[in-house]
């Protein structure tokens, strides 16, 4: 490829131009650091724009750094203005993938990129291996919606808080709905895939049970203080929204476990024993736990036990799964 490098002001650079943009962040001081201590190594390709100045192909980031440097201009590799679109989207993407995996958003911006030339799939998935991007039929009509998310949910899956399959189903709620709110609070609790769509399923049935908006139920006061209380780690403002929220669209089995556990404390338990029923009762297994050091508290366990059993108390607890 015939390339003239030459030295460009920064100022004639269209940085704003984000077209054969890839990259989703930068680590920018690790850049600066390096330019200022070595010097700019693998010059950005540019090419010349049709209202003046130049749009870039590849080297978004090391533009950026060299401008907070101070750098008033920049050696670059100046690609002629004739040259076609299949060859820009080819280096554009290469320069990425050479370098490292690509998260979900950078292949989404690849394929969206790469579609424009190859709009075929299957000579879309062909290309797409010749310039390192491994994908699939499934994983082309996946990624095809993300890059027109917002941006935040766009971050929420290049951190990894939102899965992409939750990410998918909030980008359609979001054409009915304002959901930025619930992105927030998945961000906020980085739930695992399961309790995502189990609390996402939960605040939907809530909005047709109290025909209430999503950002009205989210920013309940219940809710609120959970988030805020500064005593509740990650996990266990998870577990307290999430049962929060199991009350509010279950109440009969939220009151039927307050009878339950009514009864629980009125078990003769032996010392050092615990007695969980199952959470929400959601399956029919009890957790029993003794903790003991010497063979005589065992004896003393077992024979307590009995009690336990024969208590009316005790058939009131299990009551869920009996008959």
């Amino acid at each position: 490829m015939n390339f003239n490098c030459r030295d460009i002001l920064i100022r004639d650079i269209c940085v704003d131009d984000e077209t054969y943009k890839i990259s989703t962040n930068y680590d920018a001081d690790k850049l600066k650091a390096s330019i200022s201590h070595i010097g700019l190594i693998n010059p950005p390709i540019l090419l010349p724009a049709e209202g003046g100045g130049y749009q870039i192909i590849c080297g978004y980031g090391r533009i950026y750094a060299c401008a907070g440097i101070g750098f008033k201009s920049i050696k670059a590799r100046i690609w002629p203005r004739q040259t076609c679109a299949e060859k820009c989207v080819a280096v554009a993407i290469n320069e990425n993938t050479s370098q490292r995996d690509l998260n979900i958003v950078e292949k989404a911006r690849a394929l969206k990129l790469l579609k424009q030339v190859c709009p075929d799939e299957d000579n879309l998935l062909k290309n797409a291996g010749f310039v390192g991007l491994m994908v699939n039929r499934d994983l082309v009509k996946k990624l095809e919606p993300v890059t027109c998310m917002p941006r935040f949910l766009q971050d929420c899956l290049v951190r990894g808080t939102i899965s992409l399959p939750v990410s998918l189903r909030l980008h359609e709620w979001q054409k009915k709905e304002d959901v930025s709110d619930l992105i927030v609070l998945l961000d906020e609790l980085n739930l695992s895939l399961n309790k995502q769509r189990e609390l996402i399923s939960m605040i939907e049935t809530l909005t047709v049970l109290k025909q209430q908006a999503i950002s009205i139920i989210i920013k309940s006061k219940d809710i609120e203080q959970i988030r805020k209380d500064p005593n509740f780690d990650n996990r266990l403002k998870s577990q307290k929204i999430r049962e929060y929220f199991k009350k509010a669209c279950y109440p009969t089995i939220s009151k039927y476990q307050k009878c339950i556990e009514f009864h629980l404390k009125k078990l003769p338990l032996p010392p050092n024993t615990q007695l969980k029923l199952p959470p929400f009762f959601e399956s029919p297994v009890y957790s029993l736990n003794f903790n003991f050091k010497t063979l005589e508290e065992i004896i003393s366990f077992h024979e307590k036990m009995r009690s336990v059993i024969e208590s009316p108390h005790f058939q009131c607890v299990l009551e869920p799964f009996e008959g």
